[in-house]
């Protein structure tokens, strides 16, 4: 123990020496626009970037992709210095102008596939929506409607250019960081050419302190080969790039070594090595800093440890989804329009309104954790734009086993599980959705504990192929495999059948019915180290779940059966007859159990099923049964029905 305390004080040590070496400044990079353009016909035959009246131009950020097509705005030295853009060309139409978007170097501007072909300037409606670079020479020229990439242009001396879309009758306009549209007139100044260059001496002196502060070894190679090349050929501008390029990841690696300074005393113990390997220029690279120190995280131990080290990639600053498997579960993006995430990327998936999205998931599965309870949070939107940004159904935050589903347009998101072999998986599932436009940021983890009963079981349920229908509830929130419907009993319609409400998944502690509708047996697992619930059974509408194995049913009952090839619930007015762990039975309200049984019957118009009843009265034909609707050859002691009657034989 006294070993363990002395390590730990060195790992402090070292910590508050790492973290006391502040960030490196990167070299200026001096630029500014050249040959501004002044006549409405010189605009039309030149490339032009337009620069706001606050000095900061018009650009997308990122280089094609899936998710960059939001115009923005920013300062030269970020716009100029990388093939961002965006230049703007005209195209006469009909007597106004279309403008085509080119990257700095003069490519021309891809759109995401999803909008296909190349890019043009499109405007939203007023009120906030962003201008977008999308679909512009197509049938109807704007990629959400007429005219939206239709502008007509004026000029005004000493104030330069406003841009009036014709399809949304408003302006090009801009806030602190989008381009946005405006009510009001806008002036652009519009430029031809620009600048950029680094002065020597500056880019000296910054070569020779980040030389002197870095620590893996490709960076120094890279910088090594920067310098030698310079002095061979002189290139100050390719130099002082690369140079700029080493102190972001001198910056990055500074970054890591201060996310994880704050692990317990067992997860520093492992940092400290990782840190003095790192002085040591023992890793070639910020990716294997990166993986040493997740290591170092997932050796912690005690109750409330911060977890989130032991993640690939939380918040997606990366740039990719490394770490992550996205089947149809999202993309990064970087147009900033999801306002709960943290930085500047996060995932989304969209589609076109009214379309909704279909089935996906992202996930990362996190091995060697120890075992024991976790919770897992993110911040998450499910949103109908074609529905006013309601909030929609069918988009979950997953940790193994459990599953928390988004209820608002952007909230934190929050799901506990436990770890029973050192393994969690963690992500998002879009599931029946009803929205169109999902986002995740800022996943985080937190370790609470070991769980005693760890070990204990829930048990899962198994439906049928052949007789299709079963009962469950769960303790846990659980989604539906392929092929099975779920649905809760609401009430009575038509003042005799018996409604189902189709469920999107599995809530907690919740009574439903389940639907096979495939021809082979489905089974719901069972969940390992999940608490019991407070009570032993609940009811949802008519139908009651139980945790335990019930033998004694309230009057009335019906448990859900299968008779003379007909699948429904049956009156069970007798003894000998119970419901098994996790299973429902239905129950109807006073004066309204006069049938024997309720019947599944397929609604071909709706799609949703109805349970409809068999009444007593139908038994009027001479015959026996029993209370159970069996036909009898005599009568028996106990209760008979004769004639649609209860009669007590004795």
């Amino acid at each position: 123990m006294r070993k363990m305390q002395l390590k730990g004080l060195m790992v402090i040590a070292a910590m508050l020496v790492c973290l006391s070496a502040s960030a490196i400044d990167k070299v200026i990079k001096y630029t500014g626009l050249d040959n501004e353009v002044t006549s409405l016909e010189e605009l039309k035959s030149k490339k032009v970037i337009l620069q706001n009246a606050d000095g900061k131009m018009l650009y997308i950020p990122g280089v094609g992709g899936e998710t960059s097509w939001d115009f923005k705005m920013t300062d030269l030295v970020n716009g100029l210095s990388s093939n961002n853009g965006a230049f703007l060309s005209a195209i006469d139409y009909d007597g106004h102008l279309i403008f085509q978007v080119f990257n700095l170097n003069g490519e021309e501007r891809a759109t995401p596939s999803w909008a296909g072909g190349k890019a043009y300037l499109n405007s939203q409606p007023e009120g906030g929506s962003l201008i977008f670079g999308l679909a512009g020479m197509n049938d109807q020229h704007g990629a959400d409607g007429p005219n939206l990439a239709v502008w007509d242009v004026a000029y005004v001396e000493g104030q330069g250019f406003s841009f009036h879309n014709v399809g949304r009758n408003i302006y090009l306009g801009y806030d602190a960081t989008d381009a946005r549209p405006s009510t009001s007139v806008v002036y652009w100044k519009a430029f031809t050419a620009y600048h950029a260059s680094y002065v020597q001496t500056e880019v000296e002196a910054a070569y020779e302190q980040t030389i002197a502060a870095a620590r893996t070894t490709e960076t120094i190679k890279a910088l090594e080969a920067a310098k030698l090349a310079f002095d061979s050929s002189a290139d100050l501008n390719a130099f002082g790039d690369a140079v700029n390029a080493a102190i972001d990841v001198v910056n990055a690696c500074q970054a890591v070594n201060a996310e994880y300074a704050n692990l317990d005393e067992a997860g520093a113990a492992v940092a400290a090595d990782v840190l003095a390997k790192y002085e040591n220029k023992e890793y070639a690279n910020i990716a294997e800093l990166r993986a040493a120190y997740i290591l170092a995280a997932k050796a912690q131990t005690t109750a409330g440890a911060n977890m989130t080290g032991a993640i690939v990639n939380p918040s997606f600053e990366l740039g990719t989804l490394e770490g992550w498997t996205s089947t149809d579960g999202g993309a990064i993006a970087t147009n900033y329009n999801f306002a709960q995430r943290t930085g500047d990327k996060f995932v989304e998936r969209w589609t076109q309104a009214p379309n909704t999205l279909s089935n996906g998931s992202l996930k990362q599965t996190i091995k060697g954790l120890p075992n024991g309870t976790y919770t897992l949070t993110a911040e998450m939107q499910n949103v109908n734009q074609h529905k006013n940004y309601a909030p929609s159904e069918g988009y979950y935050l997953v940790a193994n086993d459990a599953i928390t589903e988004v209820t608002a347009p952007g909230e934190t998101v929050s799901v506990t599980t436990v770890v029973t072999n050192g393994n969690l998986t963690i992500g998002t599932v879009i599931d029946k959705c009803t929205g169109n436009w999902v986002c995740v940021d800022n996943f985080s983890l937190t370790y609470l504990g070991e769980k005693e009963d760890v070990n204990s079981t829930i048990p899962g349920t198994t439906v049928s192929g052949t007789y299709k229908w079963g009962t469950f509830i769960s303790q846990v929130n659980r989604l539906l495999p392929e092929g099975l419907e779920a649905y809760t009993c609401t009430g009575i319609i038509d003042d005799d059948k018996l409604k189902l409400e189709e469920a999107t998944y599995i809530k907690a502690n919740t009574a439903y019915i389940l639907k096979n509708t495939t021809e082979t047996d489905i089974v719901i697992p069972d969940v390992k180290g999940v608490s019991k619930a407070a009570e032993e059974s609940y009811t949802t509408g008519l139908l009651t779940g139980s945790y335990v194995k019930t033998n004694v049913l309230p009057a009335n009952s019906y448990i859900l059966q299968s008779q003379n090839g007909k699948t429904g619930f049956y009156l069970c007015n007798t003894t000998g007859l119970s419901v098994g762990q996790n299973r429902c039975y239905l129950t109807l309200p006073n004066g309204r159990h006069n049938a024997r049984s309720f019947i599944f019957n397929e609604d071909g118009a709706t799609g949703v099923p109805t349970l409809k009843p068999e009444t007593l009265d139908k038994l009027s034909n001479g015959k026996i049964y029993d209370v159970n609707g069996r036909e009898l050859k005599s009568q028996q002691k106990g209760i008979n029905i004769i004639n649609g009657r209860k009669v007590n034989v004795r």
